[in-house]
Formats: C-alpha cells, sequence, structure tokens
C-alpha cells in the first residue's frame, strides 16, 4: 500500500485569486462527483480514496492531490492525477460543471454556517486572520463571477513544474523514478 500527495504551491489567503482556486479544487477532487474521483476510482479502480483539498495561510497556499492505493497501482495513477491537473490548464470547464461546483460550494458554505459555534469559528477566523469580516453572501458573490476561462488561466499559473511537489508514503525505494516520472508528464 501506498499513500501519496502530489500538488502545487499556490498563494496566501489574502489573494484575490482564493476564489478561483477554490472552485477549482471543487472540480478537481473535492467531490463524489470530481474529476479526479470519477478517473481514479470510478473509472479505473486505482485507488481506495482520492481527493484534492486546498490550503491557504498567510504567506502561501497549497493545493494537493492525495490518495492511497496499492503501490503497483502507484505509477499509473500518478499519470492519471498529472493528466488532469493538464486538461485544466488547455481546456475550458464546461458551463454545466463549473455551475454544479458553484452549487456545490454555496450548499456546503450555508450548511457549514448551520449551528452558532460554526458562525462564530467562521467570523471569528475572518476577524482574526484578515482583520475583516466578509458575509458568506459577498463571498458567494465573488465565487460566481468566476468563469471558465478564469479557472483555466489560474490552471496555466499554478500547475506548472517549479510549483510541483510529490511525497509518498510506502515501500517505494526508487527516489529518481518518480522525479522522471513527474518530469515527463507535466
Amino acid at each position: 500500500q501506498a499513500h501519496l500527495s502530489l500538488g502545487f504551491k499556490t498563494f496566501s489567503r489574502f489573494d484575490n485569486r482564493r476564489y478561483a482556486m477554490r472552485l477549482l479544487n471543487n472540480l478537481l477532487g473535492e467531490t463524489m462527483s470530481s474529476r479526479l474521483f470519477h478517473e481514479i476510482r470510478e473509472k479505473r479502480g486505482l485507488a481506495y480514496y482520492i481527493g484534492s483539498d486546498m490550503w491557504e495561510f498567510n504567506d502561501t497556499g497549497a493545493q494537493v492531490a492525495f490518495a492511497g492505493l496499492d503501490k503497483k497501482r502507484l505509477d499509473m495513477a500518478i499519470k492519471v492525477i498529472l493528466t488532469e491537473y493538464k486538461k485544466l490548464t488547455k481546456s475550458l470547464v464546461k458551463k454545466d460543471e463549473l455551475i454544479r461546483a458553484k452549487e456545490n460550494i454555496k450548499g456546503k458554505t450555508y450548511l457549514g454556517l448551520e449551528d452558532s459555534f460554526s458562525i462564530a469559528e467562521f467570523l471569528g477566523e475572518q476577524e482574526l486572520l484578515k482583520g475583516e469580516i466578509i458575509p458568506p453572501e459577498k463571498i458567494l458573490a465573488e465565487l460566481f463571477k468566476i468563469t471558465s476561462t478564469d479557472i483555466r488561466n489560474l490552471a496555466k499559473q499554478v500547475f506548472t513544474p517549479e510549483n510541483l511537489h510529490l511525497t509518498i508514503i510506502g515501500p517505494i525505494k526508487d527516489q529518481k523514478k518518480y522525479e522522471k516520472l513527474l518530469e515527463n508528464n507535466l
């Protein structure tokens, strides 16, 4: 068995591209209808689990795909994950897929604010980390402005060899093999 994290350095929580990145991450691997889940798990059966996440810090960020799989399937899974990243840099996201992702984030946002503790956490995090409180409606309005072209442009900026990082936990001995795999497939 092996576990991998394959991702890209991004930007801070203060960067205006964070809305497009949140949408891009949702399309890529945040849900069970995402591109990675469909290609890696449903279509090819390469992984026990697959998904993606994004992290925002004050000075940097990351967008990361992660998977748990049989080590014999590791090479193919990495190639397919990189292919999905490349597709986002080359092709426009279809309108219905983009709308579905926006609506998914909207639903998660409002469901995540259903109790007093969640609201306090949402407001406190914004005040402490950003120095201002942005209402959910304004955040969603920014998100809903994002176009397929915005997604492709962001993917081109972020999904580059110099931003790429791979971590594998498991019985792997040949590090150079994976360095070449990354070079040849992004």
